[in-house]
C-alpha cells in the first residue's frame, strides 16, 4: 500500500471507474479522508481545488494515464490482466480493494453434467467469455483444452442461447443470480476473489 499512498498523494488527477467499481473506489477515497465532490447530473469531471476527479471507463485508462503521468486511476485486476503485455509493462498496479466476486465456468443446466465431465476428462471445449487471457490460464490449471474462444463484450450468459455449439461460458460471478435466472449452473468457481487496484503510468517514474 505504500506505493499507492505515495502515488495518490502525488497525483493531480484521479480517474474513478464507471460501473460496479465506482462505489467501491468512492468509499475508499472517503475513508482516506478525501474531500470528494459529487458528480451531479451528467458531470464527468469535478475538482476539490487540490485534485481533479474524473469518471472514466476502465478500458480507457491505459491511454489516459499514458498521456498524463501525474494521473492515477482504478481498475479491476480482471481487466488489468486482459491488457496486452506491452501495455501492462508501462503501468504500475497495486491491489487496494478486495471484493467477493470470482470467476466461474458455467453451462446450461441440462448440459452442466456433460460439460463438467468433459472438463475433468481433459476434453477440448468452445468457451464464450469476455476474459480470453484469464480463461486460458484457468484451462491450463484445470487440465482441459480450448478449441475456440468466442470473445464477447457482455451478456455472456446468453451465449449458449445464441450459439448451442458453445460448450460453456467463463465469466465473473457475484451472487450467481444472473446465471440461475438464465437457466445456467456453475461448474467450477475459481479459487480466490477479484480485487480493484490503483494503476498509473510508470513511463516517467
Amino acid at each position: 500500500m505504500k506505493d499507492f499512498d505515495r502515488k495518490y498523494e502525488e497525483a493531480t488527477k484521479v480517474f474513478i471507474p464507471k460501473g460496479e467499481n465506482r462505489s467501491r473506489v468512492t468509499e475508499l477515497l472517503v475513508e482516506r479522508g478525501e474531500d470528494l465532490p459529487e458528480f451531479t447530473g451528467r458531470l464527468l469531471t469535478v475538482s476539490n481545488g487540490r485534485k481533479e476527479f474524473g469518471l472514466r471507463r476502465d478500458k480507457d485508462l491505459p491511454v489516459l494515464l499514458g498521456r498524463d503521468t501525474n494521473a492515477l486511476g482504478f481498475m479491476g485486476d480482471d481487466r488489468f490482466e486482459e491488457l496486452s503485455a506491452t501495455v501492462r509493462a508501462d503501468l504500475g498496479f497495486v491491489p487496494v480493494i478486495e471484493t467477493h466476486i470470482s470467476f466461474a465456468i458455467a453451462a446450461k443446466s441440462d448440459r452442466a453434467q456433460e460439460t463438467s465431465e468433459a472438463i475433468r476428462g481433459g476434453s477440448t471445449l468452445t468457451i464464450a467469455t469476455s476474459y480470453p487471457n484469464r480463461v486460458q490460464v484457468v484451462a491450463e490449471e484445470l487440465g482441459f483444452g480450448i478449441s475456440e474462444i468466442v470473445e464477447l463484450g457482455g451478456s455472456v450468459e446468453s451465449a449458449q442461447d445464441d450459439d448451442p455449439s458453445i460448450d460453456a461460458i467463463f465469466d465473473i460471478v457475484d451472487s450467481g443470480n444472473t446465471l440461475r435466472e438464465n437457466d445456467m449452473a456453475i461448474i467450477q468457481r475459481s479459487a480466490g476473489t477479484l480485487s480493484v487496484g490503483a494503476v498509473w503510468s510508470t513511463e516517467a517514474n
